[in-house]
């Protein structure tokens, strides 16, 4: 009886040998590691004890786009193990490598090498149990951009919850995103409490005059997609009850496609303000109100 071999499985080794052709035989990394020459790659074979565990791996083979862009030279890592190349990174390299090589998963994710200072995004498959390729490329550029936007953005929020005035952000359910301390002490709500709920849940304002309750900003904003200015005779009323008078205007928040994903407000509490204006100024301080945005 003659053995015929399953189609599948021969698919499957004619695939991961050219594969394996592609990404390490060829000499232009333009082409050999797609138009990313950022990207590089390796062949290696997982090392394990006598239970079966890994715990080291040796390199096989490099590409030409990882001799250029590491300047780590073939003749010099070939043969050798990745805790004679790269000890810092040896530990868990070996452990998700080893799991790639054992049993045939593949792994994309991304991570620090200390040897090279630089960021990775990796991604490893086996082409046979006990053997992996690793592609990797270096993401240090956009790592660091994305350190400095979480700066950026934490400073801002830092700034914005130490202000005098009250701020709070919402989504554009109108949904609190973010309540900083002077707006907690407005109002009488805490940042637990307020997050999640509705603006209109802890915002209430009315016409001094009218005694009318105004629209919520959120949804004027929703309805006109325009930045909400200062009104005359604007009083807060507050979780306990207390009215105050307040100068406050509200902005949208645009994403890069110039669409509302949310909003900011910043409100401030007029009233001694106003208690220290002469009678006779009075009702050209309003005036003013009326036709200027305060710019708080």
């Amino acid at each position: 009886m003659h053995f015929i071999p399953n189609a599948t499985l021969m698919w499957k080794i004619a695939f991961a040998k050219r594969i394996k052709k592609f990404y390490f035989n060829c000499k232009n990394e333009d082409f050999c590691l797609s138009t990313n020459s950022r990207k590089k790659s390796l062949e290696m074979q997982i090392i394990a004890d006598e239970f079966g565990i890994p715990i080291n791996f040796r390199y096989l083979e490099v590409n030409p786009a990882f001799e250029r862009l590491t300047g780590i030279k073939s003749k010099n890592i070939i043969g050798k193990t990745v805790r004679e190349i790269l000890p810092n990174s040896a530990d868990h390299w070996v452990q998700i490598f080893g799991e790639v090589a054992l049993t045939g998963k593949s792994f994309k994710f991304e991570d620090y090498s200390p040897e090279f200072n630089k960021f990775f995004s990796i991604s490893a498959f086996s082409f046979k149990k006990g053997f992996f390729a690793v592609v990797f490329e270096d993401i240090t550029k956009s790592k660091l951009s994305e350190k400095l936007i979480a700066s950026e953005r934490e400073r801002l929020a830092v700034t914005l919850y130490s202000i005098g005035d009250g701020v709070i952000s919402t989504d554009t359910y109108g949904k609190i995103v973010m309540i900083n301390k002077s707006a907690q002490e407005l109002l009488g709500w805490d940042s637990e409490e307020a997050v999640g709920l509705h603006l209109k849940d802890i915002f209430t304002i009315i016409n001094e005059i009218t005694r009318l309750q105004m629209e919520n900003p959120v949804d004027k904003l929703i309805r006109t997609g325009k930045k909400i200015k200062p009104e005359s005779h604007t009083l807060l009323v507050t979780r306990t009850g207390k009215e105050m008078t307040i100068a406050h205007n509200a902005d949208p928040i645009l994403d890069n496609d110039n669409q509302i994903i949310g909003l900011v407000l910043v409100f401030r509490d007029m009233t001694e303000k106003i208690k220290l204006i002469p009678v006779c100024d009075k009702e050209e301080f309003t005036h003013m109100r009326k036709v200027r945005s305060f710019k708080l």
